[in-house]
């Protein structure tokens, strides 16, 4: 199936960069979190990338990439701070089923399978007048305060792959550093005025839903 460039984006909703690829953190400087000199999951950060931090803001990171059949694809990692503990905002995450509330154009998740660590869901998304569906299996690690996502290729899927996770780590005295890492292969070139959206709109929209959603303790939800 293809589709008409404006509907591309919003396959970002979930795509990542490995886990590897995130720099290690460097010793810290007088004045930085105690947290970023313990735990290995926080990136390197420029001063600008911190400033835009404690301002609240998002902080990301996207390019393209050239799938194996020659297509233009994404991949990002993005990054904000949320007021809250690491628990609180994994929480949020688990009770998947409420997504659609929060999170931009999604309009609905059913899950028709669940364990306390693995879920399979469906999750359809709506940008004009398209809806795409597809499914996904969702693992979560309440340890580390990760979910991992990975297109389940069993099933009937209006995208050709994703895969991604959120972690959520601690992060300066009681808060949390959200690490959204993302990759999306469409099966259709993603043009580059669609590369400028997601890492300026698309992708921050997302994070600052889990953040809002997770300081009002599970109550934000977004406009219709």
């Amino acid at each position: 199936m293809r589709y008409p460039s404006h509907l591309l984006f919003l396959l970002f909703v979930a795509a990542p960069l490995p886990a590897q690829q995130l720099p290690a953190q460097p010793p810290p400087a007088a004045g930085d979190s105690p947290a970023a000199a313990v735990d290995p999951r926080i990136p390197s950060l420029t001063e600008k990338e911190l400033a835009t931090l404690k301002k609240g803001q998002v902080v990301v990171r996207g390019e393209m990439y050239t799938t194996d059949d020659g297509k233009r694809a994404g991949k990002g990692v993005a990054f904000v701070v949320i007021d809250k503990p690491p628990e609180a905002a994994f929480a949020v995450l688990q009770d998947y089923g409420k997504i659609a509330e929060y999170m931009p154009r999604v309009t609905k998740v059913t899950i028709p399978e669940k364990s306390p660590t693995r879920m399979k869901v469906v999750q359809e998304l709506k940008v004009l007048f398209k809806t795409v569906v597809y499914t996904l299996i969702l693992d979560f690690n309440a340890q580390k305060k990760r979910m991992d996502w990975k297109l389940d290729k069993t099933a009937e899927n209006d995208i050709k792959d994703t895969w991604g996770f959120w972690e959520f780590v601690p992060y300066d005295n009681g808060k949390t550093l959200v690490v959204y890492n993302i990759a999306a292969n469409t099966g259709v070139s993603i043009p580059q005025f669609l590369e400028d959206y997601l890492t300026k709109k698309d992708l921050p929209e997302v994070l600052m839903a889990m953040k809002r959603r997770t300081e009002s303790g599970g109550t934000w939800k977004k406009s219709e």
